[in-house]
């Protein structure tokens, strides 16, 4: 599998997770609204499954994050959607609590690729080079002769791309925290309750760390 494949899976991924779960959400009727403290029970329970899933500190190839990735997108969806139930209810309290947690939902995910574990991508850039060499026609043995410096110019270009495009798509879930804790906030800012407070709080710590919403090029 080259870089670029691994990129295409990722993206792939990454949008179906963006798109949620609208083949389900179709066939929810708009005549009876959730109960709204049951919607958010399972929301939270949900939440937990996804926390409880945890990416491995490193992974020997692409395919084997790929496939985790895919199954704490999966995870994600599942309370993302819940968590929408709670707030079409329309019961103003848990819609607050709804919007800060799926802030919360959010965040913590944009953290996940932001802290993307480390995959070893050497075999990824060996392959692209071999093959590189092969349609050039260069014999095996200038190939082995080659390669090792080949390999230390181009393994850190493929490493410090799949970051950016880690950072990337992390920041597409910052921004969407972001905007759902000011929902929340905005939404309470008569007579703030618990949670659109803290929502304001996480405003607050989201800018004390100075997330990178734009990594350099």
């Amino acid at each position: 599998m080259s870089y670029r494949h691994l990129s295409l899976l990722i993206s792939i991924c990454l949008f179906l997770l963006v798109q949620g779960c609208k083949g389900q959400q179709a066939k929810q009727t708009s005549v009876d609204a959730p109960d709204a403290p049951s919607s958010f029970v399972q929301a939270e329970k949900a939440f937990a499954r996804y926390q409880q899933y945890q990416l491995k500190s490193s992974y020997p190839d692409a395919t084997s994050f790929r496939e985790d990735l895919k199954h704490k997108a999966n995870l994600f969806s599942i309370a993302k959607k819940h968590y929408k139930d709670t707030f079409t209810s329309k019961q103003h309290e848990w819609s607050i609590a709804s919007l800060t947690r799926a802030g919360d939902l959010h965040m913590d995910f944009a953290k996940q690729l932001y802290n993307a574990p480390p995959i070893d991508l050497e075999t990824l850039a060996t392959n692209q080079i071999r093959r590189v060499l092969i349609r050039k026609g260069i014999p095996k043995e200038v190939q082995q002769r080659v390669l090792p410096k080949l390999l230390a110019r181009v393994l850190p270009r493929v490493q410090r791309s799949f970051r950016i495009r880690m950072i990337k798509r992390g920041n597409f879930f910052a921004e969407a925290a972001l905007s759902l804790y000011k929902r929340a906030v905005k939404k309470d800012s008569a007579q703030p309750g618990k949670w659109s407070i803290r929502a304001k709080e996480q405003l607050k710590r989201i800018k004390f760390y100075s997330l990178p919403l734009k990594p350099k090029s």
